[in-house]
């Protein structure tokens, strides 16, 4: 009997384990790590979702902090990153550095509030702001991709 009642609680105990890896396991399956060409080249496939972009930070807003902007391979390949609660401001020594940021691919136009709030705040737009493209990234994490450890 105590062994029939070992077995399953020790079988219990396996199938809790196994399932709680499956929901963290969820999370990373969520997340995208894709490439600046690629995301512009298929916008629509990554629209609304969370992702890991790496690429070299060009500029960053220095009125308030809230934008930074990411370059890929090519002139071309260009993105508008914006601040949100979960970051204050972009520190300005991103400038020049490869840098990955991480949060939700969206649609500028999808943005309204934002850029109705940004339009409060910036009666003048920089080249940077002026050359990004129709989507933008609401970044949660940024940090620098050559990180000597």
């Amino acid at each position: 009997m105590k062994a029939t009642t070992f077995l399953i609680l020790t079988l219990a105990l396996i199938i809790t384990g196994c399932s709680s890896r499956k929901s963290s396991n969820k999370i990373t399956e969520q997340t995208i790590s894709v490439n600046l060409k690629e995301l512009l080249q298929e916008p629509g496939k990554f629209t609304d979702r969370e992702v890991n972009i790496k690429g070299l930070c060009i500029h960053t807003c220095r009125k308030s902090g809230k934008k930074l902007f990411l370059q890929g391979n090519t002139e071309d390949e260009f993105l508008k990153v914006i601040a949100t609660d979960q970051i204050s401001t972009f520190d300005n020594s991103l400038e020049g550095e490869e840098i990955i940021v991480n949060g939700l691919f969206i649609s500028n136009n999808t943005s309204e509030e934002h850029k109705t709030k940004q339009d409060k705040e910036h009666t003048d737009s920089c080249a940077s702001e002026q050359k990004a493209q129709s989507y933008i990234l609401k970044c949660y994490k940024v940090e620098r991709a050559n990180v000597n450890k």
